[in-house]
């Protein structure tokens, strides 16, 4: 159904557009106090709290991302139970969109970040939230597990001694590239197609 897939497509855009501030986080953060647990509302409303994606340097930024990946950990959590209801599990959708488009307004905004230790942590941000998206992708799963447990340490060059750790971080950087080059090439190729039709039902020139 063309018409279908076009209003659809013009609802996501509309949401898209209805999830940059945190205004838009506090109406969610309302409408689903009644599921959610005593913690996690809390971790919520200090994301609301904290005065949107703007920061004054790198350090209130890295600050703000971290607090709003507290909360989306424990949400995923959630989400991983296989009792939680499905009314529930909308309520937590809904407000794990807003918190990951928040999320990479904030990593968009620290290209200038060079410290490892800040570096590391907000890799394992995305990653996190790649997994989240593709529960299913087992090296994504495998890599997230190293990245924790190692990435800290080699972070802070306190495995196995500097050269140790440089080593280590790299290989792993390395084998997140091409986990990340894959994935991306697989979505491409099913995203294409449907591009492509949705183009020529809408007459955009190729």
């Amino acid at each position: 159904d063309v018409g279908r897939l076009i209003k659809d497509f013009e609802d996501y855009l509309g949401v898209l557009r209805s999830v940059h501030d945190a205004l838009d986080l506090q109406l969610a953060l309302d409408h689903a106090r009644g599921v959610l647990p005593g913690h996690l509302q809390g971790k919520l409303q200090d994301v609301c709290n904290m005065g949107g994606t703007g920061f004054g340097n790198l350090d209130e930024g890295h600050g703000k991302l971290m607090r709003i990946a507290g909360a989306r950990e424990d949400m995923l959590a959630m989400l991983n139970k296989q009792d939680t209801p499905p009314h529930v599990i909308k309520e937590l959708l809904v407000l794990d969109f807003t918190l990951e488009t928040q999320q990479s307004v904030l990593i968009q905004g620290m290209t200038a970040e060079n410290r490892l230790v800040p570096l590391t942590d907000q890799l394992k941000v995305m990653l996190t939230s790649l997994v989240g998206h593709m529960p299913m992708e087992d090296e994504l799963q495998a890599i997230l597990a190293d990245w924790t447990k190692l990435g800290p340490d080699c972070a802070a060059l306190r495995w196995s001694g500097e050269t140790e750790s440089a080593l280590l971080l790299k290989a792993m950087s390395d084998r997140l590239s091409r986990i990340v080059g894959d994935l991306s090439d697989t979505c491409q190729s099913m995203m294409g197609p449907k591009a492509a039709f949705l183009g020529q039902q809408v007459g955009v020139p190729q």
